[in-house]
């Protein structure tokens, strides 16, 4: 897997925030984005994901180039992001379910990653019933975390 960000700009009235990004993402790789608020971290992962459109640049996934939707590299992603946090009106298991939905998985796939994660990451019995609006913030990382690797992606980004 290789993911490469060529050029990429991003302005806010009149404010550069992205200039010029040159990025190599190669599989295997752990790479943090370290910098100051608002110097352009979350705007970088909007722009690879399609939730904002960059000025100019260009996105090669394993060297085709990603022209329009960003499709072929949203199926390998996982994303946990408070830019797009679960629908707290969801139960645990409502947005899990969403998510397995979302990549195509099968309901025993889906039952077998879901049951294992949830066991891992959450102790108290039936907090998937509940609505993700009652779950602390510590819980809605979690139950983030589990939706963004539901699907085993090759990438997982966490902002």
């Amino acid at each position: 897997m290789e993911l490469v960000i060529k050029e990429l700009r991003k302005s806010y009235s009149g404010k550069t925030v992205l200039d010029a990004l040159n990025l190599t993402f190669r599989g295997g790789d752990v790479i943090g984005l370290l910098g100051k608020n608002g110097s352009g971290k979350t705007t970088f992962l909007n722009c690879l994901i399609d939730l904002i459109a960059p000025d100019s640049g260009q996105f090669f996934f394993n060297g085709e180039a990603l022209t329009g939707d960003r499709l072929p590299l949203k199926r390998v992603l996982g994303i946990v992001s408070d830019v797009i946090p679960p629908v707290p009106e969801f139960t645990g298991a409502d947005y899990l379910r969403f998510i397995g939905l979302i990549h195509k998985l099968d309901d025993a796939t889906f039952q077998k990653r879901s049951t294992d994660l949830t066991d891992y990451f959450f102790d108290e019995p039936g907090v998937l019933k509940k609505k993700i609006s009652q779950y602390s913030t510590g819980m809605i990382k979690k139950i983030s975390l589990c939706g963004a690797i539901l699907h085993i992606p090759s990438v997982v980004i966490l902002d």
